[in-house]
């Protein structure tokens, strides 16, 4: 069930904008996209957590690349 809630965090901060998404991208993200963040010393124990499952989050996508 935890992994389940967390997998809903990741899909959140991916498809939709909000103060709470802006938030994480601004503190944890920066200029990173999600498939590239990796874990630093000084995070929080909830984004330690969504660290450890972000590869299930990843199987699961799809990426489509077209021209331009």
């Amino acid at each position: 069930m935890n992994i389940s809630l967390m997998m809903k965090w990741w899909w959140k901060l991916d498809n939709e904008k909000g103060l709470w998404q802006e938030i994480v991208r601004f503190k944890y993200l920066k200029k990173e996209s999600i498939c590239t963040v990796k874990h630093k010393q000084n995070d929080s124990a909830i984004w330690s957590d969504l660290l450890r499952i972000k590869e299930i989050y990843l199987q699961g996508m799809k990426m489509i690349v077209k021209d331009g």
